[in-house]
């Protein structure tokens, strides 16, 4: 809400002046005064007009239901506050987010959610830093950038499921790690391996495969799984898209 503080802030007034202006007593005030006053306001209720309330919510990837999900998410809790959300979907691609950025700054939006694990770049950090300097900016996931974050534990949830099929008798567990730019998928990858040392299971190369967190890179990473000659028992997936994948390639390869 706009004071008369504010407005004689601006016209170079003072507040008794300004509400006698406002007040319609202009007694004692000068044309040129009053109309210093009135511009002000104009000028105040213009950039209120155009302040929008509008939250932009970067994601990497809408393909993704995890993201369609955090999508809907943020958008509840920003009705409830009045704002209205626009989404960009970036494919993953810091050229893509400098663009959806640059449609931010132009429309002066001043609030902006960025989802999903960061990337091992250190131009994506610089440019998250330098973006942050102008607009609020909270992040999901971990990003390796200076900023308000709401994350998890990535490398002690993927430790419990790696645990979890040990418990189960597991000793031969393959994993489907995301791509190795992104820091969820290495902390991922460090939670299964801590598992695999805490129970003295030994590590094999040949049952690591790196994918993109898509079901396509899964089901590549399920026809190689169940092509070795001594197959897992277990797999470890660090995405729900890239486990669709595995169990595709398992079912047409007639395994359970």
């Amino acid at each position: 809400m706009t004071s008369i503080r504010q407005i004689a802030e601006l016209a170079g007034v003072s507040t008794a002046t300004v509400s006698r202006v406002l007040n319609g007593d202009g007694a004692g005030v000068r044309q040129a005064t009053r109309q210093k006053v009135l511009a002000a306001v104009a000028r105040i209720q213009q950039n209120v007009q155009v302040k929008p309330r509008i939250l932009a919510t970067v994601l990497p990837d809408l393909a993704n239901p995890y993201f369609v999900h955090v999508a809907r998410g943020i958008e509840d809790e920003a009705h409830k506050h009045g704002y209205g959300i626009i989404l960009g979907n970036m494919d993953r691609s810091l050229q893509k987010t400098e663009r959806f950025l640059d449609f931010i700054r132009e429309h002066n939006i001043k609030k902006v959610i960025l989802a999903g694990g960061g990337v091992i770049d250190h131009a994506f950090r610089q440019f998250w830093a330098g973006f942050a300097a102008k607009a609020k900016t909270v992040l999901i996931g971990r990003h390796n950038v200076d900023l308000p974050t709401v994350r998890i534990d990535e490398v002690a949830g993927a430790s419990e499921a790696v645990k979890y099929l040990i418990k189960l008798g597991h000793s031969r567990i393959a994993m489907v790690c995301g791509p190795s730019t992104s820091v969820a998928a290495l902390d991922r990858l460090e939670g299964y391996m801590s598992a695999l040392f805490t129970h003295n299971i030994p590590y094999s190369s040949e049952l690591i495969f790196e994918g993109d967190f898509s079901a396509k890179s899964g089901y590549f990473a399920g026809k190689r799984l169940l092509s070795l000659a001594n197959r897992p028992t277990g797999v470890y997936c660090s995405c729900d898209m890239m486990a669709m994948g595995l169990l595709r390639a398992a079912k047409e390869a007639g395994v359970s």
